[in-house]
């Protein structure tokens, strides 16, 4: 919220109408952007959620999940029980340090893990050793992303671009604690699928605010240059980017512009079209069981020629455009 005294401007002497002093639209407008949901940048770029510093919440949290981790880092000897999904261990960091916890120079918080066990099962149907998984959220810092995107939420990024670490709602979490059983269900039956890899649900507990997070597979790695990515729903109504998306440097584009991009499609080998159809079709029965219906399929394409530039009446007098077409091979989570 915007305090009186923000809104209302600087006051230069006694409050009378004739000296008071009120910021132009344009200087309220430009506080607004600065916020969005949860998230604030102030005037000298300093980013808080909740009111807390990012840079402590993505430290406090490096502290937290490796503690989480390491605490049962080999995977018992059973099979999953449903008791594992309901599960929640709360550990304390005081900043002097405890018998179990190391000391910090960050304010004291709470952490908590969300189903430890059963996320240690996923990370280990995912391949993801948990050494490896230390190795990648805890032992360099994380670099936050600068554009939120419409949601507000914080995003960070491990040194080695294998995870990202998400700011999720306290309705977003409970709903994905409820979805547990089901997703390992889907993994053990759906190696392939594309749905998001989860590998951790925690939450930063730091002066009476709650700052809940997931850990998931980053499906963009600097150091895939992609020529283009879409963000497909298979709608049309209002799927087209913007301009100001166009004009960045590496642009999601939508399904109007896939359309423009690509009219006749993609061209995949018989049976890489094949096997992608059937996981996406029950990838969707999974959501549509989950009563999930707002997703899209995030495609990227790595081409040996990119034109996309070209408006139609420009591609039909260029000859040399059939004969260019875009080579493409699929990428999977």
């Amino acid at each position: 919220m915007v305090s009186d005294e923000q809104a209302t401007g600087a006051i230069n002497g006694p409050k009378t109408p004739q000296n008071q002093t009120f910021p132009t639209l344009d200087r309220r407008r430009t506080f607004q952007e600065r916020k969005i949901g949860h998230r604030r940048v102030d005037e000298t770029g300093q980013v808080t959620y909740k009111k807390i510093e990012t840079s402590q919440i993505c430290g406090s949290i490096q502290l937290g999940i490796g503690y989480a981790v390491g605490s049962i880092a080999s995977k018992p000897e059973r099979d999953l029980l449903m008791q594992d999904f309901a599960m929640v261990e709360t550990t304390s960091f005081p900043a002097s340090g405890s018998n179990i916890t190391p000391a910090h120079h960050f304010t004291d918080f709470k952490f908590k893990a969300y189903a430890p066990v059963a996320f240690r099962y996923f990370r280990d149907l995912f391949g993801i050793a948990p050494e490896d998984f230390l190795l990648s959220v805890c032992n360099e810092p994380m670099r936050e992303l600068s554009n939120p995107g419409a949601s507000g939420s914080v995003f960070y990024i491990t040194a080695d671009d294998e995870f990202i670490i998400k700011t999720v709602q306290h309705k977003e979490a409970e709903f994905l604690q409820t979805l547990l059983p089901g997703y390992y269900m889907n993994l053990n039956q759906n190696p392939r699928t594309l749905l998001p890899k989860f590998f951790g649900l925690y939450c930063y507990i730091c002066r009476g605010k709650n700052v809940r997070v997931c850990v998931m597979n980053n499906l963009l790695p600097s150091f895939i240059k992609l020529h283009q990515k879409y963000d497909l729903k298979g709608s049309t109504f209002k799927r087209k980017a913007n301009k100001s998306e166009k004009r960045k440097g590496s642009p999601t584009f939508k399904d109007l512009d896939f359309l423009d991009h690509h009219p006749e499609g993609l061209y995949l080998e018989a049976e890489t079209y094949s096997a992608l159809m059937k996981t996406i079709n029950r990838d969707c029965r999974v959501l549509e069981s989950f009563k999930i219906m707002d997703y899209s399929l995030l495609v990227g394409i790595l081409g040996y020629q990119v034109s996309i530039r070209m408006t139609k009446r420009e591609k039909f007098k260029n000859p040399k455009w059939k004969r260019n077409k875009l080579i493409t091979k699929p990428l999977t989570s």
